[in-house]
């Protein structure tokens, strides 16, 4: 119980010091270990962070989405969720490193934008009302149900 409340301290902190460096990364350079040398190295750090923050909301999100997959036993719901998930990434992404040609950031942020919400709601068309898909019905009897 005393481990699980430490492990539980040190994520927060950890969570806490990286969110600093990513608000504030000139100020936090010390303390993180990492050295801010220019307006790169800003950029840098935050799109480190950034990735590690976009991965534990991702976690979350699809930690999420299979426990209400595993309540409505429909594994497929999450087919929906991948493509508009890579354009919360991109503009995350594009709003933590400023620096770069803005035109091209643009561009490739519009692009995936287009294709991902395109392709999410394109799934979202397909699989409405149709229940679990087939390959997730195979998996299922292959791997037996919780």
């Amino acid at each position: 119980m005393v481990i699980r409340v430490l492990q539980i301290i040190a994520c927060a902190g950890t969570v806490v010091t990286g969110l600093f460096a990513l608000v504030s990364p000139l100020s936090a350079q010390g303390f993180i270990g990492l050295t801010v040398e220019d307006g790169r190295g800003i950029s840098e750090i935050r799109a480190v962070l950034g990735g590690f923050f976009i991965a534990l909301g991702t976690l979350g999100l699809m930690t999420t989405l299979w426990i209400v997959s595993l309540i409505l036993k429909d594994a497929s719901i999450v087919d929906i969720f991948w493509d508009p998930g890579f354009v919360m990434t991109c503009w995350v992404y594009f709003s933590l490193t400023p620096n770069g040609f803005m035109p091209r950031k643009r561009l490739i942020s519009t692009l995936v934008t287009i294709w991902g919400l395109r392709l999410g709601l394109y799934i979202l068309y397909r699989n409405w009302g149709k229940g679990e898909g087939f390959r997730y019905q195979e998996w299922r009897r292959e791997a037996g149900s919780f």
